[in-house]
């Protein structure tokens, strides 16, 4: 390891995916009842109250996950990232509204979008004055559905125990498995899995027939 962890008041020390042998885990049985997370009752109230005005089917959007860098220490494209741009044609299913899940990176993209292509933001106090994901979780609670790409939005939704599609990349990460649309972990997590390697139209017009079908 870069940093090893000091050994001092520690009983053991295991990697994450060990976990999952060490508590018998399996596809079948996952160990954790679901929901786990809660969110805060008074902010969910608050954003209920703040969303009540939108009679819509409301969307909450993240569509990049971490920056990448390469060997020069440049800024390089993450494979599990979409450009909101191409989320446009979510736009043309009438009785939707959308919302910004995204966290910093990738947030200017809100500022290019087609005209009719309309993501409503939270503004900068959001996740702020309360700890970081407070109103995010409180904000899913009063939506209808988020979808998202691979990132910590993604856990978050499951969860919770809110509905949530999850765009993966061709090489996807192994929790996810392999040639399923569900995930055994969050039974509320639909899954829609690129064909092609940085080629997201079939995944955006599968997740548009889902939504014209909803």
């Amino acid at each position: 390891q870069r940093n090893p962890l000091p050994a001092a008041d520690k009983e053991y020390i295991v990697s994450t995916p060990r976990l999952m042998f060490i508590m018998r885990s399996t596809l079948e049985h996952p160990t954790s009842d679901l929901p786990y997370l809660t969110a805060d009752p008074m902010l969910v109230a608050y954003w209920r109250e703040q969303l009540s005005a939108d009679t819509q089917f409301k969307i909450g959007l993240c569509w990049q996950s971490s920056l990448m860098r390469d060997q020069t220490g440049a800024i390089a494209p993450n494979p599990r990232s979409i450009s909101l741009t191409q989320l446009a044609p979510l736009a043309q299913i009438p009785g939707v509204s959308f919302y910004s899940l995204q966290k910093m990176n990738g947030t200017n993209q809100l500022q290019t979008l087609p005209e009719k292509f309309v993501v409503h933001e939270f503004g900068p106090h959001f996740d702020q004055r309360h700890g970081r994901f407070m109103d995010t979780a409180a904000v899913m609670k009063n939506l209808d559905l988020v979808i998202t790409v691979d990132t910590s939005i993604a856990h978050l939704a499951g969860a919770l125990g809110v509905p949530v599609w999850v765009m993966l990349p061709t090489v996807s990460d192994f929790r996810w498995l392999k040639n399923r649309s569900d995930s055994p972990w969050y039974p509320t997590m639909h899954l829609f899995r690129q064909q092609e390697y940085d080629n997201w139209d079939r995944v955006v017009q599968e997740i548009v027939q889902a939504l014209q079908n909803r």
